[in-house]
């Protein structure tokens, strides 16, 4: 029987804050500092909220403006998501070492050709059914988790602002 795919908000558990507000800015395809103007807020305050390493976040009477700015409720949803889960399930992953860091990226992009050859059949086809509709979907959230898994693991390698 197959199992069932991992939600959005499964996913989102995992992912820290600072994935979260990285991920909704690069949604809106606006800059940080657009969305910082839009919010009010000076470019020292920008800077210290992507720094995922540094503890200070968007104010709670700010996050609206940070949801207009940026035209999504993610972070909304990310905080439901660990509501939900019964409090901060976030942890912060073991880090990536360069050669973990290469498989897992060889492993992500295996699944994605894996969809890939899946999708390209069923161009050929011009349809695509309710089952490979259903077992795509499943890959695709997997492959969501997997990334956003290797984004955390890879942070101690980057160590870089967002």
């Amino acid at each position: 029987m197959d199992k069932e795919p991992m939600s959005f908000d499964d996913d989102l558990k995992l992912m820290s804050l600072a994935d979260v507000l990285s991920l909704q800015v690069r949604r809106s395809n606006k800059t940080w500092e657009d969305v910082g103007a839009m919010c009010g807020w000076p470019q020292g305050v920008i800077n210290r909220i992507r720094q995922p390493d540094d503890d200070y976040w968007p104010t709670l009477p700010r996050l609206p403006r940070f949801c207009v700015a940026t035209k999504s409720t993610l972070v909304c949803d990310w905080i439901k998501a660990q509501a939900l889960a019964g409090g901060l399930k976030y942890r912060d992953p073991e880090p990536y070492d360069s050669l973990h860091a290469l498989k897992a990226l060889a492993h992500l992009t295996t699944e994605l050709g894996d969809v890939g050859r899946e999708v390209e059949e069923a161009v050929r086809r011009e349809n695509i059914d309710h089952q490979e509709a259903k077992r795509i979907l499943r890959k695709l959230y997997d492959l969501c988790g997997g990334v956003m898994t290797m984004i955390a693991g890879m942070r101690a390698i980057k160590r870089e602002t967002y």
